[in-house]
């Protein structure tokens, strides 16, 4: 989760990484954990200084610490 962003993203459950460990042991979202996650298929493209996340934009329902986040 990036916290330090006016977005939230998380990664999704077909996570791929060129970078080794890049997807990490974490839980991911999508379809198969989510009943209310829709794909736009929209693309977007983040360049931090240490690498680079693409994917695409989606809506999701999540709770973080009892914040439900819409």
């Amino acid at each position: 989760m990036d916290s330090g962003s006016a977005d939230l993203w998380v990664g999704g459950e077909n996570c791929q990484s060129t970078a080794g460990g890049g997807c990490g042991n974490h839980t991911f979202l999508g379809t198969g954990s989510s009943s209310s996650f829709v794909d736009s298929g929209k693309p977007f493209s983040v360049t931090y200084g240490s690498g680079a996340v693409n994917g695409t934009i989606v809506t999701d329902n999540v709770s973080v610490a009892g914040l439900n986040l819409n």
